[in-house]
């Protein structure tokens, strides 16, 4: 039923199908997804980018990095986060750029992400380097 709504011409019911569908755990074919990260509006990519980033790390990191230059703040800003929960260190170079962004959520966003990502950068070290 709910993947129905994914071919909603309302932006908002598509969202939220896709937030549905990953709340509840649904893994639907990725294929189905992806083309939505290029829709017209911000909250249909932000929730598609969270859906590629419940289910699969390796789509999603690239995807996710793209999403940090997109025009709208909120695709940056969930961009962001999602890079963080997926604790993506390499996505640090690409993070910092936001820092200077013009909104200020972003550059909290941004700065959280970093934090985070240095923390697990450092432990992951600290972990490799246990005799």
């Amino acid at each position: 039923m709910l993947l129905s709504y994914l071919h909603d011409p309302r932006p908002l019911m598509v969202a939220e199908a896709l937030d549905s569908l990953r709340y509840n755990g649904h893994q639907a074919e990725i294929e189905h997804i992806v083309p939505l990260v290029s829709h017209s509006s911000p909250d249909v990519v932000s929730a598609a980018l969270r859906y590629i980033s419940a289910f699969d790390r390796n789509y999603a990191v690239p995807l996710l990095l793209q999403g940090l230059q997109h025009l709208d703040a909120l695709v940056r800003e969930n961009a962001c986060d999602e890079l963080d929960d997926l604790e993506a260190v390499e996505a640090m170079p690409a993070s910092t750029s936001l820092l200077g962004d013009p909104h200020p959520h972003i550059r909290q966003a941004a700065q959280t992400a970093l934090d985070n990502l240095r923390r697990v950068e450092k432990d992951k070290t600290l972990f490799l380097n246990r005799p």
